[in-house]
């Protein structure tokens, strides 16, 4: 078995899945303290509000959830659907 030789973040086998290994977060900003004011000091309700408002925005409902509350809505009560 071959002995590590130390630090191991420039080998090929970690170089090769660092990208997908992590990911840079929708809301939090881990930016040192510095960067973070210098960019506007935004909190993560700064930076997610504009999220959610779009979401709700461009919201959808499935199309089975619209044929499933007709049906419900044709539905007497205590049938069976």
């Amino acid at each position: 078995m071959p002995r590590s030789t130390g630090h191991c973040s420039a080998a090929e086998h970690t170089l090769s899945r660092f990208a997908e290994a992590f990911y840079d977060p929708l809301i939090a900003d881990l930016s040192n303290l510095d960067a973070w004011t210098k960019s506007g000091s935004f909190t993560s309700t700064d930076r997610l509000t504009p999220m959610w408002k779009q979401n709700l925005k461009e919201f959808q409902p499935p199309t089975h959830a619209a044929e499933a509350l007709e049906r419900e809505a044709g539905n007497v009560e205590g049938e069976c659907p």
